[in-house]
Formats: C-alpha cells, structure tokens, sequence
C-alpha cells in the first residue's frame, strides 16, 4: 500500500473514535470512498454497528448506514455487510449505491455473516451458522463441504475456489475448496491460529497470503 493512502486510512481510523453523529447520507455512484465499520456506544452496555464513508483522503466522514463486516462488489455499485434482521439475528443485506434500501439476502434462522464478492459480481461467500455458503443474488445457496465452522472466506481471483479457515483440534488452519466443496484441502498444521486469508492480488490463482500471529504469511498452493 502507498504510504499516502496508508496514512489517509490510518487518519480516518483515528477520527472514527471522535467523530461526532451527523446525518445518514448516500454516495454518488462511481464516487470513490473508503468503507469502514464502526461500533457506536448507545449507553448501557449497548453498542450498535455502523458503516462509514470517507473520501480517499479521508475528509468527509460520515456515517452510512447500520451494519457490519462490508464489502464492495467488484464493479463498485453495490456493497454487502450483515446487519440484524427481523428475527434478530445476523443476515446478509445487499445495498446497491443507486438503490432505495438494502435487500435481505438471507433469511434463516441463524446468522450469516462476513459477505464475500465472487469475481464477477454475482454471487457471495457467508459465513453461516454450518459452516461457508454460496448465495446468488437471486436467492439461491449451497452450503460448502467440509467447511463446519470456516470462516474468512476469500474467492480466488478465477472464482473457482475459495479460501477460508477453520478449526482443527485447538486451532484454527488454513484450507482451500473449490466452490461445490469438492478437492477440500488443508493447508497449514501448525500449532497456532491462521486468520484473514486473501489470494495473491496480482491474478496469481495458485497464491495465498493470510495471517498468522507475529508475521503475515503467503504460500504459492
């Protein structure tokens, strides 16, 4: 990352813990922001969730709209995050910029949480109450074998298989799957928690950088 926008994230960071409440507003489409969560103290032991927008520069913070762990889709017209919903619990909301309100994408009883983008905008990795599932804009699903308790998931960049962590024995390892949950594999047996894994940005379909204690790590599959 550039120094530059390093410091614009590291500066948006900081004013989100003294940034007064303003009014909800919606960005233009095409506008370049930076999305960012923060947890709004309402007194009492209550928090709530809360999505921010700030310009790349990281002026004009404002908050957007309640929720939690959000993601842009690919072409930046839409944005994913989990909020509670009418049965209280965690689902997944769909937010396109030109929309009138977020749509629920899911609707069981448990939570889903933690959306991620398919390549080509289609389709969305959660993190469900069994394990990772794969949910198309139009509703559908399928749960991702051998993926009990997986969380982080991350699309390769062909968006034939995903990236995600989940525990064995006492820690949490990597593993990779292709999207039907076929040829499952783990990828790393030691003794510590791996966490946050992202495929190599430049397109390299065979490379995964993740994190681990101490150090970042990154693994050619």
């Amino acid at each position: 990352m550039h120094r530059a926008a390093l410091a614009a994230l590291v500066a948006v960071a900081s004013s989100l813990l003294h940034a007064p409440p303003v009014a909800l507003s919606r960005p233009a489409s095409g506008d370049p922001n930076l999305l960012l969560q923060r947890t709004a103290d309402l007194g009492g032991g209550d928090t709530k969730d809360v999505l921010w927008l700030a310009a790349t520069d990281g002026s004009a913070l404002r908050p957007w709209i309640p929720g939690a762990s959000p993601a842009w889709s690919p072409a930046g017209d839409a944005v994913a995050f989990s909020a509670p919903g009418v049965k209280g619990v965690e689902d997944v909301f769909v937010l396109p910029i030109e929309g009138e309100r977020p749509f629920n994408l899911t609707s069981s009883p448990g939570a889903e949480t933690s959306p991620s983008w398919s390549p080509d905008g289609q389709d969305l990795a959660v993190v469900t109450a069994v394990g990772i599932s794969i949910l198309d804009l139009a509703g559908g699903s399928e749960t991702l074998a051998d993926a009990e308790g997986g969380a982080g998931p991350s699309w390769s960049p062909d968006g034939a298989e995903i990236a995600y962590v989940r525990a064995v024995g006492a820690t949490r390892q990597l593993h990779v799957a292709a999207i039907d949950g076929s040829g499952s594999r783990q990828i790393t047996s030691d003794a510590i928690d791996h966490s946050s894994p992202a495929w190599s940005p430049d397109g390299d379909a065979d490379r995964v950088q993740w994190y681990r204690p101490q150090r970042n790590r990154s693994l050619s599959l």
